[in-house]
């Protein structure tokens, strides 16, 4: 490979990485900016909106438990956080604590059919409020 080839490829690659590491960037402000702006303590707790049990009891009705966790008798607590905006959508899911084997992926999928939120109000106002839920995956 020739000097020209190899210096090519090394601005290529170095240009590719500096776009990726704004991307990054720009998406680590916009999270911390959610995160500080959006989410201080409210008056009210966000809740499913209608008739709907409060969201530990309606993910127990629907989080099936995994066959693989059933084969190999593994139990324990999956911890998921999300954020529920002012609008009521849930966003930027994540587990903090995970059990494997299956479990926190039944967590997710049923996060991922649940009904549209009521937002945490503060001050009259709706407000994001980031939320952590258990969720306990128990063979008794």
């Amino acid at each position: 490979m020739n000097y020209f080839h190899l210096l090519s490829l090394l601005l290529v690659s170095s240009a590719a990485f500096a776009q990726s590491g704004d991307l990054a960037r720009v998406n680590t402000e916009q999270w911390q900016e959610t995160t500080t702006t959006e989410t201080t303590a409210p008056d009210r707790e966000p809740a499913l909106t209608g008739k709907q049990p409060d969201v530990t009891q309606w993910l127990a009705s629907r989080v099936h438990y995994p066959e693989l966790a059933t084969d190999y008798a593994v139990e324990g607590e999956v911890i998921v956080r999300y954020l529920v905006h002012s609008d009521g959508r849930m966003t930027d899911v994540s587990i903090l604590q995970s059990v494997g084997y299956g479990c926190d992926e039944a967590v997710l999928k049923a996060l991922a059919q649940l009904p549209r939120w009521t937002p945490a109000r503060k001050g009259g106002q709706a407000v994001a409020t980031w939320c952590e839920t258990p969720v306990n995956f128990s063979l008794r």
